[in-house]
């Protein structure tokens, strides 16, 4: 599943929009140019690479609007054909990826990435099991917010993979995109773990959870 550094992958940006690691989020995809990137791909490796679009890409969405260096590679999990020959699908977020060089524009960008995997995590280690507690509390003292604190209900057993704990839980809860980016961008999962607990005590401390 995990590529070697610098292969070209298609490349799906979308605005606001930030994919983690363990974490899925179904999609709708109704553009010419990316159903043809989703056909390929699920005759190939069944692998995109999400990115997040950089400032002013409404004025060129159309052509090919920047997107930023660092996203995340996606497996699709799932695949539905509609008759009016559009897509929804569930990707599920693999590994961390920087984008490097461009290879090809058309009908779909795709990129040479380097690899990013998050430092490895002893699951019995007490430290890991402090910062699962710690992101389980949060959790549930958020519940009740509802949309005031998430985007999507944070559907993950107490006893999922760390990783797939934290990408679940930071995919499912509001933050600004700046925020979600520098999750992304820190390397140990535990340190990732802890950003995303301390974001969600400001919201409980603001809401009084």
């Amino acid at each position: 599943m995990f590529l070697a550094p610098r292969v070209p992958v298609p490349v799906f940006p979308l605005p606001a929009f930030v994919l983690f690691p363990g974490a899925q989020v179904p999609l709708h995809i109704h553009e010419s140019r990316y159903r043809s990137m989703i056909r390929d791909a699920a005759t190939g490796e069944r692998l995109v690479a999400m990115a997040t679009l950089g400032p002013g890409w409404e004025h060129e969405y159309h052509g090919s609007p920047s997107f930023l260096p660092q996203g995340c590679l996606a497996a699709i999990d799932s695949l539905d054909w509609r008759p009016d020959d559009r897509y929804d699908l569930v990707l599920r977020g693999v590994v961390r990826v920087r984008f490097t060089r461009t290879v090809r524009e058309f009908p779909y960008r795709a990129c040479e990435v380097d690899v990013q995997p998050d430092a490895p995590v002893d699951e019995a280690d007490p430290l890991t099991t402090l910062e699962r507690t710690g992101l389980i509390d949060a959790r549930e003292r958020l519940l009740p917010l509802g949309p005031e604190a998430w985007v999507m209900p944070p559907v993950v057993p107490p006893d999922a993979p760390f990783e797939r704990l934290v990408g679940v839980i930071a995919q499912s809860l509001r933050a600004p995109i700046e925020r979600r980016l520098e999750w992304l961008a820190l390397d140990r999962l535990s340190d990732r773990a802890r950003a995303v607990r301390d974001h969600m005590l400001a919201i409980g401390a603001r809401r009084g959870a």
